[in-house]
């Protein structure tokens, strides 16, 4: 797709997709932008969100490096909510002698605050905000490796690498 608009009454999303033969992206633009005509989205599950954004980037002509930043605000759900959250994450796409992609990998960012849980023991021991990141590998053909996981929350940090793939193998620790 050279270019294309979506607009609906919640919805804006641009950009542009070139994608090759195995679905990876050869270029790619794309800005989502998602906000309530009346300040919420509602979505069929029932969670709720005043607005949403996400941006995607890379093009093989400027190089291997791709790009990804989002922010959520204003999340309800049955049993939570949530102010603000971000998320950020770059990286590569390695690519073979005829630009099939031979790995992609990356670190991913993320920070949420003003989380509140309506069960208040909980809530006591987690605290209002978290933080925290991954880095990522993935070869075709083999499962997604994950590193340096970490999600430090007031109250805790949870630790770990693992693999998803056909099974899950985590490898996690959980400090209080």
């Amino acid at each position: 797709l050279d270019q294309f608009t979506l607009e609906t009454a919640q919805a804006h999303v641009t950009g542009r997709a070139v994608l090759d033969p195995a679905g990876w992206p050869r270029s790619v633009d794309i800005l989502a932008d998602v906000a309530g005509q009346e300040g919420t989205v509602t979505l069929p599950s029932g969670l709720q969100f005043g607005a949403a954004r996400l941006r995607a980037t890379h093009d093989l002509a400027d190089g291997p490096e791709w790009r990804i930043e989002g922010s959520l605000s204003d999340l309800r759900a049955e049993a939570a909510t949530l102010s603000a959250a971000t998320l950020a994450g770059r990286g590569v796409l390695d690519r073979a002698e005829d630009l099939s992609v031979s790995r992609a990998s990356g670190a991913v960012q993320f920070s949420a605050e003003g989380l509140t849980l309506t069960d208040t023991a909980l809530q006591e021991a987690l605290g209002d905000r978290l933080a925290g990141g991954l880095r990522f590998d993935h070869q075709p053909g083999t499962a997604l490796q994950v590193a340096d996981l970490r999600v430090a929350l007031d109250g805790a940090t949870l630790t770990g690498q693992g693999a998803v793939g056909a099974d899950l193998d985590w490898d996690l620790d959980l400090a209080l």
